[in-house]
Order: structure tokens, then C-alpha cells, then sequence
């Protein structure tokens, strides 16, 4: 094998190699690019997510708000009807002893 015959195959080789590194850099890029859309994808789910749970805290906060409010609202009638009631007791108490 003559020095022309083995620059002619390094020269060969080497356009392979080169080749197959573009290839491969061509490949990376087309994953990389899938990768970038699928972790943007899983984000907007995350935040999709959040934003849902979120609203769903806020809805049963305010139900709970509500329901706290009601039963405060109910508890106060009901101790007012009880200082009432009380009152007419301690009134009937005094008239009877107040009777000879």
C-alpha cells in the first residue's frame, strides 16, 4: 500500500467518522428537542395542577367559612333564647318569693 493509497483511506475513515458525528449530533438535538417539550409539557401540568388546587382550597375554604358562620349565627341564637329563658326564670323566682 503506496502513502497516497493510505492518505486516500484516512481521508475515507475520517469522512466516516465526521459522517457519522453529524448524524449523531443531528440525533442529539432532535431528542434534545423532545426533551424540552415533554419537561415543558410536565410543567404546564404541575402548574395546571396547582392552579386547580388552589381553586379547589379556596372553594372549600370559603364552604367552611360558611358553614363556620352559620353555626356561630346559630349558636348565638341559641344563647340569646337561653339568657331569655333564664331571665324569665330568675323573674318567676322572684315573684314567687315575693308572694306571702
Amino acid at each position: 500500500m503506496t502513502i497516497d493509497e493510505r492518505i486516500e483511506r484516512l481521508q475515507h475513515v475520517t469522512a466516516g467518522w465526521i459522517e457519522q458525528n453529524r448524524k449523531d449530533w443531528e440525533e442529539s438535538k432532535a431528542w434534545r428537542r423532545v426533551h424540552d417539550q415533554e419537561v415543558e409539557a410536565i410543567w404546564r401540568r404541575m402548574e395546571q395542577r396547582d392552579e386547580d388546587w388552589r381553586k379547589q382550597f379556596e372553594a372549600e375554604k370559603q364552604a367552611w367559612n360558611e358553614r363556620f358562620a352559620a353555626s356561630r349565627a346559630e349558636a348565638d341564637e341559641r344563647g340569646r333564647e337561653l339568657d331569655r329563658r333564664i331571665g324569665d326564670l330568675v323573674s318567676a323566682i322572684g315573684k314567687l318569693i315575693a308572694k306571702p
